[in-house]
């Protein structure tokens, strides 16, 4: 069995409103960060 690597993007609509107000709070609020994702999350996939 071989592994490929996939992630999983979040962003910042995917966020809950109250988190979304304490990242513009501490960066502002010209971070692109509806178009860009804000975390990317590593995963292994198996291949069977």
């Amino acid at each position: 069995m071989s592994e490929q690597e996939a992630v999983i993007e979040i962003y910042f609509g995917d966020l809950t409103p109250e988190k979304q107000q304490e990242i513009l709070d501490a960066w502002g609020d010209n971070g692109n960060y509806d178009v860009y994702p804000i975390a990317l999350l590593p995963r292994a996939i198996e291949d069977n």
